[in-house]
C-alpha cells in the first residue's frame, strides 16, 4: 500500500474529509457529543495550528485521506527556556500503516523548517499504533494522564471546614505564589530533563499568576482555605 504524504494549505482544512480517521478525542464518552462532533474538534486544533504558523501534513492512500497531522511552533515556551520548541497533534485511519510517514514528514518540518529541538505530543493511551511509533522514532513518555469527568451535579457532600474556605482577593496573590514557589508539582515538565528546576518553578509561578489575574473573570472562579488568619492552599 502506497503512501503520499503532502502539505496542506490552511484553506483547504474546512472542506477536508476526515471521516476516515480515528479520532480519539478526550471528550469521547460524553453523551451530548456525536462522532461528527469529535472529528469537528479535531479539525479546529488543525486550523488554530495553522493559524499558528504550524505546518500541516496529509497522508493518503489510493486518494483516500488515512491521516493528517500538524507541527505548532510553540513561542511562549521557546521564550521562556530559551529553547525552540513545538507541539505535534495527528490522527490517522485504523490500521492504515501512515503513522510513520506522517509522523516522519512532521519531524522534518520541525527540525528543518521551525528549527525546533523540542517537540511535545499528547496521544491516547489507548493509541498504540501512534505510540508505538513516536516510541520508536525517540520520543520519551513524559507523564501518563487520565482525563476524569463529573456531572452528577446532585452529589455534592457538605464540605468540612467550609468557613475557611473564601474567594480569592488581589491581597492573597503573595501568599499564594509563595505556596506555589515551595510546592513540588510533577508534570510533563517537572519530568523533562531538558529544563532546569528554576525553570519549570518559574513556568508554574507564571500560570498561577495568569491564573490569580483572571480571577475576577466571570467564568474563573478563586478559592483559598484560610486557616488561623493566613492562606494555607
Amino acid at each position: 500500500m502506497t503512501i503520499q504524504v503532502q502539505p496542506l494549505m490552511a484553506q483547504c482544512l474546512q472542506d477536508l474529509d476526515l471521516s476516515g480517521l480515528r479520532v480519539r478525542s478526550r471528550y469521547r464518552g460524553v453523551e451530548l457529543l456525536t462522532a461528527a462532533d469529535h472529528l469537528q474538534l479535531f479539525r479546529n486544533e488543525l486550523v488554530a495550528a495553522a493559524a499558528a504558523g504550524g505546518r500541516v501534513l496529509a497522508a493518503f492512500s489510493a486518494g483516500r485521506l488515512c491521516a493528517v497531522g500538524a507541527i505548532i511552533p510553540l513561542a511562549w515556551d521557546t521564550q521562556h527556556f530559551g529553547l525552540p520548541m513545538a507541539s505535534l497533534v495527528a490522527a490517522a485511519g485504523e490500521g492504515c500503516g501512515a503513522w510513520r510517514p506522517l509522523l516522519t514528514g512532521l519531524l522534518l518540518i520541525a527540525q528543518q523548517q521551525l528549527a525546533a529541538r523540542h517537540v511535545s505530543a499528547e496521544f491516547d493511551a489507548e493509541d498504540s499504533e501512534a505510540l508505538h511509533e513516536l516510541a520508536s522514532l525517540g520520543f520519551e513518555t513524559m507523564d501518563i494522564r487520565r482525563a476524569y469527568r463529573w456531572t452528577d451535579m446532585g452529589s455534592v457532600p457538605e464540605p468540612k471546614f467550609r468557613t475557611l474556605v473564601r474567594p480569592y482577593c488581589s491581597a492573597d496573590r503573595e501568599r499564594v505564589l509563595e505556596l506555589v514557589a515551595g510546592a513540588s508539582i510533577t508534570s510533563r515538565f517537572s519530568r523533562d530533563p531538558t529544563f532546569s528546576r528554576q525553570q519549570v518553578q518559574m513556568l508554574y509561578a507564571s500560570w498561577f499568576d495568569k491564573l490569580l489575574a483572571s480571577s475576577n473573570d466571570a467564568d474563573t472562579v478563586g478559592l483559598v482555605f484560610e486557616k488561623r488568619g493566613q492562606v494555607q492552599a
